[in-house]
């Protein structure tokens, strides 16, 4: 087989068509490593100069369409394929299965943590995502229909108070039937705030249910994520699960030598847990990997007289992974991910104090 050194390769989570170096594609994998900035001119200097993978870039199903001798030959056939409904390759049309393609575009990634925040149940540019949340409360049909009738009870409450107003101003004409009628209208307006109080209970109880959906649905992406990756053999975690969470250096020493043979499996397990943005994922991955007193012992990078987390790199990089073991934040960034992790070490002692004082007031009860 000739050694072709770029190929063009349609994306299976977007059908979009790219060229790049054959050696970016790993053949066990049927994956291709795509690097994650988002520098269109820095990506094109890369795929043109064939520049070796870095072990943190993504990577992305592909199907080869066809391989080519140089860059330029990769780059037409790929601009042909974009712009068609096929790519030739060395005198042969390979029809491409897609018939929507568009230009490869860098993946998205989150810029920051109150982005990925409100971002959070957005579609992120066709890959495939867990089912879309139900409606929020402001935005149902019935939200609109409550509004409206408590909006009506509010206008009748001010017009009727307007009214009694009026009433109770003394005239001459005053008599026991005007008063019978002030009590007539008081009582209407008794019975619109019981009408707008079970109204204002009622929503409440809808957002309780939104809340328990919520936890359903999060429950459920985990169940998805374990059929996904095919993981459910619990004697796969076996080894791991008897070191978490750690509590010595001894320990943390002798997780970095297990890593060495299941540092994937490792990922799967802290994954499971998910979250719905970066900092959430990441708290449950360092949850499960410290107990609060071994981890305010350490910052990132062992500012303080601390130890630093760093110099563990299996352990470090086994954070940034099982993050993105997570379909709503499998696109985050390294540089987000140590960001969150950052903080929740610097918050072990605040939180190792929140547990002490809790453990006091129970026992005074």
């Amino acid at each position: 087989m000739e050694n072709y050194g770029w190929l063009v390769v349609v994306f299976d989570t977007d059908k979009s068509i790219e060229a790049v170096p054959s050696n970016w594609y790993n053949t066990t994998t049927d994956k291709v490593y795509f690097p994650t900035t988002k520098d269109v001119k820095n990506i094109r200097n890369a795929i043109e100069t064939a520049v070796e993978p870095s072990s943190t870039w993504p990577s992305y199903k592909v199907k080869i369409l066809s391989r080519c001798d140089n860059f330029a030959q990769a780059d037409r056939r790929a601009a042909r394929g974009t712009n068609s409904d096929n790519v030739s390759s060395h005198g042969e049309e390979i029809g491409n299965t897609s018939g929507n393609t568009r230009v490869r575009k860098p993946p998205l990634r989150y810029a920051s943590e109150a982005e990925t925040s409100s971002e959070s149940y957005q579609s992120d540019g066709g890959s495939s995502r867990a089912a879309t949340p139900p409606l929020r409360v402001n935005d149902s049909v019935h939200s609109q229909r409550t509004k409206k009738t408590l909006l009506s009870a509010k206008g009748q409450k001010q017009t009727n108070s307007s009214y009694d107003a009026s009433m109770n101003t003394p005239t001459n004409f005053e008599s026991s039937a005007g008063n019978l009628q002030r009590k007539t209208f008081r009582h209407e307006t008794d019975t619109e705030n019981q009408i707008f109080n079970l109204l204002r209970d009622l929503q409440r109880r809808v957002v309780r249910m939104e809340l328990k959906i919520d936890q359903l649905q999060e429950g459920m992406d985990r169940q998805i994520l374990l059929s996904a990756n095919n993981v459910i053999n619990e004697d796969v975690f076996k080894d791991i699960k008897e070191f978490l969470p750690l509590k010595t250096i001894q320990q943390l020493v002798d997780f970095e030598e297990l890593l060495k043979l299941k540092f994937d499996s490792a990922a799967k397990l802290l994954g499971l847990e998910g979250g719905e943005n970066v900092k959430h994922a990441t708290r449950n991955v360092m949850r499960q990997l410290f107990s609060d007193e071994f981890s305010k012992g350490f910052s990132w990078k062992g500012a303080k007289g601390k130890k630093a987390l760093n110099s563990y790199e299996r352990t470090a990089q086994l954070i940034i992974e099982s993050v993105r073991q997570n379909q709503k934040t499998s696109n985050a960034t390294s540089s987000d991910i140590i960001a969150a992790a950052k903080y929740y070490l610097v918050k072990s002692t605040e939180r190792l104090k929140k547990k002490e004082a809790n453990v006091i007031n129970n026992a005074e009860i």
